[in-house]
């Protein structure tokens, strides 16, 4: 009964530590546009409750295709990306992906006279330097 957030509590994944990971993804009243965009948050606590140092870094993966079998057609690019923000910097990756669609076929048309159009998708995924 919390949506938009959603959260997940990690309890000593290795000895020592625990991670909890908070996401929100924009829901806004009367606006459907904008809410029903594909973008959402996630904010990581990092909490050592070990008795030594630990040195935590956290890695976010994302494919840039959409796991069918349009990815091997090629097309896709990534482009590292830096905003400057007022109080830190915003970096990440821009994701291109060339999504292929096949036309309909017309009356009598073979369908290995098919053709393709091409959808330009662009994803982003970017984090706070802080």
């Amino acid at each position: 009964a919390l949506f938009p957030r959603a959260w997940h509590d990690y309890q000593d994944p290795l000895p020592g530590l625990k991670l909890s990971c908070r996401q929100v993804s924009p829901v806004i009243p009367h606006n459907y546009r904008e809410s029903s965009f594909p973008v959402s948050a996630f904010i990581w606590s990092v909490e050592n409750i070990g008795l030594t140092d630990a040195d935590v870094s956290l890695m976010f993966t994302f494919q840039n295709g959409t796991g069918g079998m349009n990815d091997s057609q090629g097309g896709h690019t990534n482009h590292p990306i830096n905003e400057e923000a007022e109080s830190s910097d915003i970096f990440g990756i821009a994701l291109r992906h060339t999504h292929r669609h096949p036309k309909p076929l017309s009356p009598g048309q073979k369908l290995s006279e098919q053709s393709y159009y091409e959808d330009q998708l662009r994803f982003g995924i970017g984090a706070i330097n802080s």
